[in-house]
């Protein structure tokens, strides 16, 4: 396998997106004369995705881009190409990709992709990225345990605002999803009664079906909103066009579907 620029970083980009995509990390290897190791803990055998899919689509959708995002976050942040064993945990992952599913596999790397990228872009990750290896040179290559924690949270009150977004619903992303909810009773204006049926859209309208729910739009991790008729809206108010992700599939007001 090809030596790293620098597997001090190049772990520790592994580890560091992992651990704030909400992935266990157990301990970083790594050696400067050869290729270094983190050990993450996958939530669930790559096998058994369509069967995971089948019942929870849009937490199947989160966890695999959380998988894809680590994998590239290592080669990505030292500007290097993947190495085998990279390429292979791809490979492994868009195998058992339901080909049935509403988003193809292509859409949910690129999703991941600019993750990555918005990730790599903020300060703060530079500067993070920057502690974890210096640690990892520290103790000669290895972080594990307590020493491990602490240098992946050095500040705990910062977690959610550095933690990716891998939130996926019919319209807008939930940046605190998993976040505890809140003391005390919730105020009047949140508290509202499920409607009884889903209102007729005005008009005709594109949506994706990923065989559980309709999707209207996607908020990736960069905050950027994707919608199903191809619009991308970034959270700087830029607008772009994208024919290659325009949903065939049209929801008109009075119910009925149809493929174009």
């Amino acid at each position: 396998m090809p030596k790293h620029a620098d597997v001090f970083v190049h772990e520790s980009a592994h580890s560091l997106f992992a651990h704030q995509a909400g992935l266990p990390v157990h301990r970083i290897l790594a050696h400067q004369d050869s290729d270094g190791v983190s050990v993450i803990a996958w939530p669930y055998p790559a096998a058994e995705l369509a069967a995971r899919y089948t019942l929870e689509p849009a937490r199947m959708v989160r966890t695999v881009q959380a998988v894809i995002g680590t994998v590239l976050s290592g080669p990505w942040s030292c500007e290097e190409p993947l190495n085998y064993a990279e390429r292979d945990v791809l490979a492994l992952w868009r195998q058992h990709w339901p080909s049935w599913a509403g988003l193809r596999w292509r859409q949910v790397f690129a999703l991941a992709g600019d993750a990555v990228r918005a990730w790599l872009e903020k300060p703060q990750t530079h500067a993070h990225l920057s502690r974890l290896a210096a640690e990892l040179r520290l103790r000669g290559g290895v972080l594990d345990g307590e020493a491990l924690a602490q240098a992946l949270e050095p500040e705990q009150a910062s977690r959610d605002r550095r933690r990716p977004s891998l939130s996926h619903n019919n319209d807008v992303s939930r940046p605190g999803a998993h976040a505890a909810p809140p003391k005390g009773p919730m105020p009047p204006a949140t508290v509202t009664a499920p409607p009884l049926k889903r209102p007729a859209v005005a008009c005709p309208q594109h949506v994706w079906w990923d065989g559980a729910i309709l999707i209207t739009a996607w908020a990736d991790w960069s905050g950027a909103k994707h919608y199903a008729d191809g619009r991308v809206i970034h959270r700087d108010g830029r607008q772009e066009y994208r024919a290659e992700w325009k949903s065939r599939l049209i929801r008109y007001p009075d119910g009925r579907f149809q493929q174009v």
